[in-house]
């Protein structure tokens, strides 16, 4: 893989440290460590009554509760979100993760939501940089994170046409390798092709994925 800047890639830059003094007021002799790992009572407590738990989980879909999953999903990749990760928390994360594996799964948890006023957040790869799967501080009913990764398959290619029918969660490069198997390709490499979801794509019209 080529580097991202090869311009300077093994070049001495003999300027750049009295910049970033000048500029940030950096002390680039006393670097800033990142925190431990939270431990499960410092995640925010998931914002969700009894009666709506019951009834997420007669839904008979995979979820959880634990504030590492919910934080995992609270965020993308921006220079705040690591920034926030390394050194304190986000206010708000989501109350409850849920992993459909099928459209009729997503459809039965859109129907929940809609019932009891509460609110979904849809993560495919993590990638967004653009705030999609950031929770507002100010929401205060409870956030439903609807975790794409269990739907990752090609449902069905039509190859008169060049279409394809393809789950929204599968990952970029899984579904190139998979469209490969078949002779095919999409033909779109986003910088966060590794990692972001198709999905993600089709959200942003790949401006950056979530």
């Amino acid at each position: 893989m080529a580097r991202p800047y090869p311009e300077i890639a093994g070049k001495n830059l003999p300027y750049f440290e009295g910049w970033t003094k000048e500029i940030f007021n950096s002390d680039l002799t006393r670097p800033t460590l990142p925190q431990e790992m939270p431990t499960e009572d410092k995640y925010p407590k998931p914002n969700i009554s009894q009666e709506n738990l019951l009834q997420i989980i007669q839904l008979n879909i995979s979820y959880s509760l634990k504030g590492i999953d919910r934080m995992i999903r609270a965020h993308g990749q921006t220079l705040h979100d690591i920034f926030t990760l390394r050194s304190g928390m986000f206010p708000r994360i989501p109350d409850v993760v849920l992993w459909p594996t099928c459209h009729d799964e997503v459809a039965k948890i859109v129907e929940l939501a809609t019932r009891l006023n509460v609110v979904i957040l849809v993560f495919g790869g993590g990638t967004a940089v653009s705030g999609a799967v950031e929770c507002p501080a100010n929401e205060s009913r409870t956030i439903i994170s609807l975790d794409t990764s269990q739907m990752n398959r090609i449902l069905w290619v039509d190859r008169e046409n060049l279409v394809a029918c393809i789950e929204s969660g599968i990952i970029g490069q899984d579904l190139e390798r998979e469209l490969k198997n078949l002779g095919y390709t999409t033909g779109h490499e986003p910088d966060s092709y590794e990692f972001s979801s198709l999905g993600g794509w089709v959200a942003t019209r790949a401006s950056g994925n979530c």
